[in-house]
């Protein structure tokens, strides 16, 4: 019986942009300057993430969550009357989409 070997991507320099990355599925991902030890800690973060998402890679901008303004609508909103007064009115009610 045979069985499947996985491989763990390369942490790679790009000499010419003087650039350290990773490829994971076919996406150059680039980490830093090579050999520092912030690019060193981003690919360890990239490979966990990648390894715990079932060896598939999912980019940041794709995972969701919300946005600032989603956020801001969620909060209550301030009317200033004067220096000394203000009057919070309740979270304005709007149907998030995804």
């Amino acid at each position: 019986m045979a069985t499947t070997k996985f491989r763990v991507p390369s942490y790679c320099v790009h000499t010419a942009r003087n650039q350290a990355y990773v490829r994971l599925d076919g996406e150059m991902i680039y980490l830093g300057v090579p050999d520092s030890p912030q690019s060193k800690e981003k690919y360890d973060r990239l490979i966990a993430e990648w390894m715990q998402a079932g060896r598939v890679y999912v980019n940041p901008a794709d995972k969701g969550g919300l946005s600032v303004n989603e956020v801001l609508l969620g909060l209550p909103t301030a009317v200033t009357l004067n220096s000394s007064t203000s009057i919070w009115t309740e979270p304005r009610q709007q149907k998030l989409t995804a």
